[in-house]
């Protein structure tokens, strides 16, 4: 089911990985891992971390995201190339980001 994703992109330095702090007021503060659409590439732009998607161009650290996705069940991960640790905990939400405007 898709939802609307609001929110910022943060980087994390401690596992080097990006994720959406919530700005929707159903999950305000929130932070959840993302999976991007197919031909994402990661960037370092302005000495930001972030990604460039197809279609929508550069998204860095401290950018607002207004985008499209849903949550995927957690037995999918497991075929999604992603670094350690950038899938966040069992308890968290990973959603797949498949629209961003």
């Amino acid at each position: 089911m898709e939802m609307e994703i609001l929110g910022t992109l943060v980087y994390d330095p401690a596992n080097k990985c990006l994720f959406l702090r919530h700005t929707h007021p159903a999950t305000p503060g929130e932070t959840s891992p993302l999976i991007w659409p197919d031909g994402t590439e990661p960037i370092i732009s302005g000495g930001r971390r972030g990604v460039d998607v197809p279609g929508k161009g550069e998204i860095v650290d401290g950018d607002r995201i207004d985008a499209a996705g849903g949550g995927i069940d957690r037995a999918a991960l497991a075929a999604i190339r992603s670094p350690q640790g950038c899938l966040g905990s069992e308890r968290d939400r990973v959603i797949a980001v498949t629209q961003v405007t």
